[in-house]
């Protein structure tokens, strides 16, 4: 680690100064990772300051990622939460106060009929292919899903003048050169964020999850 990465870290989190620190030393003890899962561990709230949206869309709301994200967005109290899934539309751990949806991102006109019935202020893009070697084994499915998938989802949520839209990108997209179809794929949608963005168009964001422990 740098010298100063742990002053970086400290600014970024104010947890990050105990996490990394026992790593660092973890390492030199050459302990497992699981040693220190409850140093890392932390209830991660979330905050929508600004838009207090009365409806919000979570499309792959059914994954780790998504099931965790709309209980948070349950607390945020907006009113209406919607999941859209292409496959399993009743999870085993259903979000009181959620409406759960079956639909393909891959489908644009269904997309852009579904949101225009919506008309959701925030749209949270989460469907996706995201497993790297599922990806590489089924690559047409994974840059149907990622990219085209994430096009239809900008599109849909311009057309129904949705507010704001984030999409769930990689860490792995820092990357500048790499030939892995995950990797690739969550790039581009990077790129459609600025390339379909504008002055007539909600506010598009990407964020980029790293590793998620608890799958």
């Amino acid at each position: 680690m740098q010298d100063n990465g742990l002053d970086i870290l400290r600014h970024l989190d104010p947890d990050a100064l105990s996490i990394a620190t026992a790593l660092i030393e973890g390492r030199r003890r050459g302990a497992a990772l699981h040693q220190f899962k409850s140093t890392a561990a932390r209830q991660l709230t979330l905050d929508i300051p600004a838009m207090h949206p009365s409806s919000v869309l979570v499309t792959g709301g059914t994954g780790c990622i998504g099931t965790q994200l709309l209980s948070q967005l349950f607390l945020a109290s907006p009113k209406r939460i919607i999941c859209v899934a292409r496959g399993l539309t009743t999870p085993l751990r259903i979000s009181p106060n959620v409406r759960y949806l079956k639909g393909d991102v891959r489908d644009e006109l269904s997309m852009r009929n579904l949101f225009l019935e919506v008309h959701p202020d925030l749209v949270i893009h989460l469907a996706a292919v995201r497993k790297p070697g599922v990806a590489e084994a089924y690559p047409a499915d994974a840059i149907l899903t990622n990219v085209l998938g994430t096009k239809n989802v900008l599109l849909a949520a311009a057309a129904s003048d949705a507010q704001r839209v984030v999409i769930a990108s990689t860490g792995k997209a820092l990357n500048y050169w790499t030939k892995d179809i995950y990797a690739v794929s969550k790039k581009i949608s990077e790129y459609l964020v600025v390339a379909l963005g504008g002055a007539d168009r909600p506010v598009f964001d990407a964020v980029r999850f790293t590793h998620v422990v608890d799958n």
